[in-house]
């Protein structure tokens, strides 16, 4: 078995019954049928974050964001939910064995077969390099279509670096254009140039991606908007060191001059009105985060993402 269910009592239940929780809906997946569904899927691992010289502890965040995403109230969906429930699963956490190349090929097999049977994906890391199994199994069920698919990565980093070195947490795209190139549409925001090599850049603009800079939020947008001006199916990866120190200081790598969470908004909720297959939360480290900030900021995307696709299910 790949993945090891979570600890029951993650999922949180209100003792007020006009109160209910998101931990009241979700159950666990395992020996489930598991179609046209939200399943949400753990990566605690942070070798790759290792390998690549950041800070550790991301392998504590999936729980740790369950605990409080469980504890969100559905405000849009509660009404569908009390009324039929059929659709919102937790798969646990992937099962941490094996050299992390094979880690990354399971994580992308489960995947991959999960987007085929038509479920929405919500992924919490651990490293970034899960982008990858997330972003190829999403592809590989979605590139042959015949429009695009759209994958956008909000990062302070490319994470296009070469594998000549190995695979880490600066790899996922790098790997993704390479073994993808011309079968999707690629853009990256809130890019810090203190965080990116100009050649990993450049390499990354040759294969037609379309990276911007954190002072560049007005053309990002145009050219989001752009990208979803015709319907395509979509797969969000969150850095969550994108955004700024004060916003997100529990992170593998942060700096101060990251995204606002006013400069986000506006990004994120263009997005999900869109046709997003699924969402990843990486890079959070809750032995860093003062105050649990930066892992109630992962549950706060975790809860509007599923508020925004609920309704699309079953």
């Amino acid at each position: 078995m790949s993945y090891i269910s979570i600890d029951s009592s993650l999922f949180f239940k209100s003792s007020n019954q006009n109160d209910p929780r998101y931990g009241h809906f979700f159950r666990s997946g395992e020996g489930q049928n598991l179609k046209k569904s939200l399943i949400v899927i753990g990566y605690g691992d942070d070798e790759g974050t290792q390998l690549n010289g950041g800070r550790l502890g991301s392998k504590e965040a999936p729980d740790k964001i369950r605990q409080y995403f469980y504890k969100t109230t559905p405000y849009d969906t509660r009404q569908q939910l009390e009324k039929k429930n059929n659709f919102l699963f937790d798969l646990g956490n992937l099962k941490i064995d094996g050299d992390l190349k094979s880690r990354h090929e399971k994580a992308k097999t489960t995947a991959y077969h999960l987007f085929k049977d038509q479920n929405r994906l919500l992924t919490l890391g651990g490293s970034h390099d899960y982008a990858y199994a997330d972003g190829a199994a999403f592809l590989q069920a979605f590139a042959s279509k015949k429009t695009k698919p759209l994958i956008v990565n909000f990062d302070a980093h490319s994470d296009c670096r070469p594998t000549d070195k190995g695979l880490n947490s600066g790899t996922p795209f790098y790997r993704l254009l390479s073994e993808f190139g011309g079968q999707f549409d690629f853009i990256e925001v809130g890019l810090q140039k203190l965080c990116n090599s100009k050649t990993y850049v450049d390499w990354a603009r040759s294969k037609k991606a379309q990276l911007f800079f954190n002072d560049e939020n007005v053309k990002a947008m145009s050219a989001l908007k752009k990208a979803l001006s015709k319907k395509r199916p979509v797969w969000v990866s969150i850095d969550l060191d994108a955004f700024g120190s004060i916003w997100a200081v529990g992170t593998s790598n942060n700096w101060p001059f990251g995204m606002t969470l006013e400069q986000f908004q506006p990004f994120y909720n263009l997005l999900l009105s869109k046709d997003v297959k699924g969402l990843g939360l990486y890079e959070v480290v809750p032995i860093l985060d003062s105050s649990d900030v930066t892992v109630k900021l992962a549950a706060s995307l975790a809860h509007s993402f599923t508020e925004s696709i609920y309704d699309q299910l079953g």
